[in-house]
């Protein structure tokens, strides 16, 4: 229910600054309004915009309306199907106006925060933090143990309803009075209600609004046992106006339940279609029997996908868009439930690699390089492509992360219930007659266990020798200094309790003297904190699928890399994406630094025609390093070109010394950057001019082939050069304050260095720019310059507390410092620092922070600095500034 306090952060007056937030959470480029502006103009001009659009939501808060015309809507159709004939066959998208986006915006930035406390646990959509898998990896327990428990064979079913057109359904009385008895105040009802009952439609046939509809009810956006079951179900539609869809929902019964009684069942509820051989939410039902054969469908629908873009004429660079981010995503929701078997991943990767190197609908292409080598990263010479079987398992790594990270969740009881109900899942064996979903999450295990460390809280969980709690990467167990080792010592035996510090004298006799330092930047909770766990591949801690790939893709390299005979290709490989040209022409650098370009000697290579000779000046072989620079042609359009030529310098017989010398080596011999940059252009002329010869028989100039190119190369860096005076992303400029101090403010910073052995910290207190106290510590260095960041906030605090000020009002330059106060949760690897930022911040009655420029924050930042500097563990609070701070008068003037 909704508390009082609820209601007063619900109705509370709306400032400009939550109407800005909201505007610039939109999307700046999606769903267009009636006027054809989108989001980005309004943020783009936001000095001029804003005040209207603060004037607009406010005048809405006060009087509960607005105009109707603001809530005008066009719906765009988007066929689903390539020759439409039925509505069903339409998506339809509402282009709503920017302004009255705004105003639910401002809404459902102030719901949000409530929602985990009104939805149901059952719930998954909706609410941060849930995903949509755990109803279907619930569902799949159900279904397998109706198959397979003996307990549930008999006496159980399992029920699948469909609701029609539930959104489209809703009744606004129902919607008004389902809010009121929740406990919603009378003025956010009549909010709600007003936002989604003044709309009126126009259908854009052919570009142009036709007709008008004014709906009476629904609120779709852009997109238990016989008789008493039926009976629900009906008040239920009764009371919301929604409708039970018999033809779509089902039942599904226990494996050894009969006949009879599954006939009586069926009539009674009036569901008569058999659960099991269907999907739920998009995934089949039932996983049992061969398993290429279940998830075939996944290989179909690709299939698919991939014919119906072949049809097209795509360059490299579209292709790679649409593998990117269509093809290696669409079987995400499958692989984020389910291992796919080998088989049916190697038929993805394969469908992939054909589509990539075809160049038209009936030919496979020419595979000039396996498609394992294209799914290196670009630094080290791939294309960045994802091989899906680690892909797969750094999906799955998620679902047991979450397991861990919430072990109150719905599917983790559900789950604990079923295969660890007396360990957890990282610690037991095989289970009996485990479902499918539970075994491929279980083959998640060695990648998450890889790179999970123990995160300390009060020690008492994490054993010294055997569990990964040592801040390395890999994490690891702490090093034995003795041979003989207590396993049974757990890491709350090296804490002082009552100081919270670490007992250095048993740290020395036990630990080995490389460990130490890394453990004593470790930080105690001032507060009791259960012992949790981190990920050590990312920043925060906290498991994401990238990284997840990235440890997968590490365990999967061989153990000792070949040793390395030749030219650095890959170097050069890699740095063809930090060429400042076009994508295209970067495809086309890549293609010929890995020997991809069809060149008669490449082709002769695989028995590709029987002529290997240069087409041009007819030379014994067409290489890639003859056709771009040796062939007379080229060498007229590059002597003609304004990089420079010698004989013995450049361009040499060898490919990859001319690119060598092109990417790095010609600025030593005094060739200006943007003259260099020139030679894409120029390389893709040549070959252009090339192919003209050989397929159309026209024989190009050089004259105009090198025109052709300098002109294309100075279009493009005039764009670019233009763009790249607009001002700093609008995001960034506008949603972080202002950099003037506020009254009584506490400004903070850190100083850290992987190579020193101290962290230090400052702070200064100003009010209206005067310096009313300041501090500087030095301490053993933290972990990493964020957690040294955190430790400079909590001694502030605790400076402020004991001088008894408690403003409340901080300001740092670190962004990250805000981004873990905003979401604790998201940062499990400073789980103790919060929990001693939660111990103090009740002290403060209003605590806020900032972000504050570094160029406005050199105060605290020269403490810092000057802190570390020092030699030893040191701190100093006055009300003045030191005489060893002379060196910065200039930041601390004395008055």
């Amino acid at each position: 229910m909704i508390s009082e306090d609820m209601n007063q952060q619900l109705t509370r007056e709306i400032s400009p600054e939550g109407v800005k937030r909201a505007l610039f959470s939109l999307h700046p480029d999606k769903a267009p309004g009636p006027d054809g502006m989108t989001a980005f103009f309004y943020q783009k001009f936001w000095d001029l915009t804003g005040p209207d659009l603060i004037k607009l939501v406010q005048n809405f808060h006060s009087s509960g309306s607005f105009d109707d015309r603001l809530n005008e809507t066009n719906i765009c159709l988007i066929p689903k199907t390539d020759r439409p004939r039925k509505m069903a066959e339409f998506r339809s998208i509402s282009l709503c106006n920017v302004g009255y986006k705004v105003i639910p915006k401002v809404l459902s930035l102030r719901l949000k925060k409530l929602l985990p406390d009104l939805i149901s646990e059952t719930q998954s959509a909706f609410v941060a933090g849930r995903l949509i898998t755990d109803n279907i990896l619930i569902a799949q327990e159900n279904f397998h143990a109706l198959r397979t428990n003996p307990a549930c064979r008999k006496k159980f079913m399992a029920i699948k309803t469909d609701m029609s057109k539930a959104y489209d359904r809703v009744e606004w009385s129902f919607l008004r009075a389902l809010m009121l008895k929740l406990g919603f105040a009378q003025r956010w009802v009549d909010w709600i209600i007003c936002c989604i009952s003044s709309v009126s439609y126009k259908v854009l046939i052919n570009g142009s609004p036709r007709g008008i509809i004014r709906p009476s009810r629904g609120i779709r956006q852009d997109p238990t046992q016989g008789r008493e079951i039926i009976n629900i179900l009906r008040t239920y539609g009764e009371a919301s106006g929604q409708q039970l869809n018999t033809a779509k929902s089902s039942v599904m019964f226990g494996h050894d339940v009969d006949n009879t009684t599954r006939n009586t069942i069926k009539a009674t509820i009036r569901i008569h279609r058999d659960g099991g051989m269907g999907s739920y939410l998009g995934l089949p039902e039932q996983i049992h029997g061969s398993k290429v054969q279940v998830f075939s469908f996944v290989r179909d629908r690709l299939q698919k996908r991939l014919n119906t873009w072949s049809a097209k004429f795509l360059s490299k660079v579209g292709k790679e868009v649409l593998i990117k981010s269509v093809a290696q995503a669409l079987p995400t929701y499958v692989m984020s439930c389910f291992l796919l078997p080998k088989e049916i991943g190697s038929k993805l990767s394969s469908a992939i690699a054909n589509f990539w190197w075809k160049t038209n609908e009936n030919s496979n292409g020419i595979h000039w390089i396996a498609w394992d080598k294209l799914c290196t990263p670009y630094s080290e010479g791939g294309l960045g492509f994802r091989t899906l079987e680690e892909f797969n398992l750094a999906l799955l790594a998620k679902q047991l992360w979450r397991l861990i990270r919430f072990p109150n969740s719905l599917l983790s009881r559900v789950l604990r219930g079923c295969y660890f109900r007396y360990s957890d899942p990282l610690h037991i064996g095989s289970s009996n007659r485990p479902s499918y979903s539970w075994r491929s999450i279980m083959a998640a295990k060695p990648l998450l266990v890889s790179g999970l460390r123990r995160s300390i809280g009060s020690g008492m969980l994490t054993k010294v020798w055997e569990d990964p709690w040592i801040p390395t990467i890999p994490p690891r167990a702490a090093k034995s200094l003795i041979d003989t080792r207590d396993p049974l010592l757990y890491v709350n035996d090296l804490i002082d309790q009552s100081t919270k510090l670490w007992k250095l004298d048993r740290l020395q006799a036990l630990i080995d003297p490389a460990d130490i330092p890394l453990i004593l930047g470790i930080r105690q909770s001032r507060t009791y904190l259960s012992d949790g766990f981190s990920w050590s591949h990312t920043k925060s801690g906290n498991y994401s699928v990238k990284s997840g790939y990235w440890a997968a893709r590490e365990l999967s390299r061989p153990t000792c890399d070949p040793p390395f005979q030749g030219p650095g290709v890959l170097a050069l490989q890699a740095h063809v994406w930090k060429l400042k040209t076009t994508r295209k022409l970067m495809h086309f650098a890549w293609k010929c630094v890995s020997g991809c370009l069809a060149t008669y000697q490449r082709l002769s290579y695989r028995h590709i025609g029987n002529e290997k000779g240069c087409p041009r000046c007819g030379g014994p072989e067409e290489s890639i390093n003859h056709l771009l620079f040796d062939c007379p042609p080229s060498r007229q359009i590059l002597a003609l070109s304004p990089i420079p030529t010698s004989v013995h310098i450049f361009p040499r017989s060898s490919l990859f010394y001319n690119f060598d010398f092109l990417f790095w080596r010609g600025k030593e011999f005094g060739i200006e950057e943007d003259t260099l940059e020139l030679f894409p252009w120029i390389l893709w002329y040549i070959w252009k001019s090339r192919n003209r010869f050989c397929f159309e028989n026209f024989k190009e100039p050089p004259q105009e082939t090198l025109a052709l190119a300098l002109q294309e190369a100075s279009v493009w860096k005039k764009a670019n050069t233009e763009e790249a005076t607009d001002p700093e992303p609008l995001a960034r400029s506008v949603l972080l304050p202002s950099s003037a101090p506020r009254i009584s403010e506490c400004q903070i910073d850190a100083s850290w260095h992987s190579e020193d052995t101290l962290s230090g910290h400052g702070w200064v207190l100003v009010d209206q720019d005067h310096i009313l106290q300041l501090g500087l510590k030095s301490s053993r260095r933290s972990l990493s310059p964020l957690h040294a960041e955190i430790d400079s906030l909590l001694w502030a605090m605790d400076c402020l507390i004991s001088l008894g000020i408690t403003s409340g009002a901080f300001a740092s330059d670190c962004s990250d410092l805000i981004s873990i106060l905003d979401n604790q949760e998201a940062w499990p690897t400073f789980a103790a620092e919060m929990a001693s930022f939660r111990s103090l911040v009740c002290f403060f009655p209003s605590f806020s922070i900032r972000f504050l420029s570094r160029s406005f924050n050199t105060r605290a930042n020269c403490l810092a600095k000057k802190a570390r500097a020092q030699n030893s563990l040191f701190s100093h609070v006055s009300s003045s500034v030191p005489d060893w701070l002379s060196l910065a008068e200039s930041l601390f003037p004395i008055s």
